[in-house]
């Protein structure tokens, strides 16, 4: 039977570490996963091959006794199994042939993980055919529907989940489908507690793998994406308003949103400068257990009017005229304002030579 080179499977050297094949694995099972590929035979085999090369080589045990052996492992089996109990310590592998323990030696019990016994190919139950597996021998007296009962294995499992901030902020339910190693696909439905951070998880108990009624837990860790108009830092809310300049010169109130779709009245005092922050206590995110709430802070954004009235304009130069500042004539387009501008900037460049 072919020899099946697991470091070439997933792309690493036989000296990569527990962090690189992990790595490697998820980069390769994200590629091929029947859910990213649907209907595709030879993505699915494919992600087979990845999956079985690296339940051996992020195992100690199976990765020691796999580089032990590497492409000699026929001739080792061949030897351990017509061997006998006659034949010695050593002359085969594992001691005393298949199925056989000599005195002293001690059976090693694998853990298959999310695999079926399908799962494997006919190469990997050979090489690791002739140990234990939950008490007895890997294609000796254990029945295929035996060894499904007994797998997988009852695991915590963690995936990502993405929400938006306003579901964070408000809170509510998620309906997640998953897919068990076996193929099967169940529904479940996830409550979102409002206040939630970046980066918390969350756990669903049961809902792992294994067996029903004996899975493990599902660990959701949240990322939210982030909001076009609003900034989550700490437990605050920040947030950008427009201001009409009058209403910052002699103040007033604008309407400021807050996250969940509704305008709250912003006072704004006399005088307020561009870029200024204003709270508002108790509009921020909310908190988990229920505690007090962050703050909104809103940021002030100066706007200038546009569009002026000859007696606007009267108006701006009477305020110019009586704070001693210098203004333009008349109205100038955008085009003026730049050529005086570009003027302005040779002259200055004249002066420095």
């Amino acid at each position: 039977m072919e020899f099946r080179d697991y470091y070439k499977t997933l792309g690493v050297s036989k000296t990569a570490g527990d962090k690189e094949i992990k790595s490697a694995y998820r980069r390769l099972a994200r590629k091929y996963h029947p859910d990213v590929n649907p209907g595709d035979k030879s993505a699915e085999a494919r992600f087979k091959e990845v999956a079985e090369a690296y339940e051996v080589l992020s195992d100690p045990d199976k990765r020691r006794r796999y580089d032990e052996l590497g492409a000699d492992w026929e001739r080792y089996s061949k030897a351990g199994a017509g061997a006998g109990a006659g034949a010695g310590a050593g002359a085969g592998w594992p001691p005393g042939g298949f199925g056989r323990t000599q005195p002293g030696y001690k059976r090693t019990t694998f853990t298959f993980g999310n695999l079926s016994d399908a799962d494997f190919s006919d190469f990997f139950k050979q090489f690791f055919g002739g140990f234990d597996i939950d008490g007895g021998i890997f294609g000796q007296g254990v029945r295929e529907h035996e060894f499904a009962q007994r797998r997988p294995a009852r695991r915590d499992i963690e995936h990502e989940i993405e929400i938006g901030l306003e579901e964070a902020y408000r809170g509510g339910e998620r309906s997640l489908e998953l897919v068990d190693p076996d193929g099967a696909r169940r529904r479940i439905a996830v409550t979102i507690p409002a206040g939630i951070r970046n980066g918390s998880k969350l756990r669903v108990a049961g809902e792992g793998t294994g067996r029903t009624g004996s899975r493990g837990d599902l660990y959701l860790k949240v990322s939210i994406r982030p909001h076009p108009r609003f900034e989550l830092r700490g437990n605050d809310l920040h947030t950008v308003v427009d201001v009409p300049v009058t209403v910052a010169a002699l103040g007033g109130e604008v309407a400021a949103p807050t996250l969940d779709g509704a305008n709250v009245s912003l006072t704004i005092p006399a005088e307020t400068q561009n870029g200024r922050v204003l709270r508002l206590r108790g509009l921020g995110m909310p908190s988990v257990r229920g505690e007090s709430r962050g703050d909104l802070l809103v940021q002030v954004s100066l706007t200038m009017p546009r569009s002026l009235t000859d007696r606007e304009r009267e108006l701006f130069r009477e305020l110019a005229s009586l704070r001693g500042d210098k203004v333009g004539a008349g109205p100038s387009t955008d085009a003026g304002a730049d050529a005086g501008a570009a003027t302005g900037a040779g002259e200055n460049a004249t002066r420095r030579r």
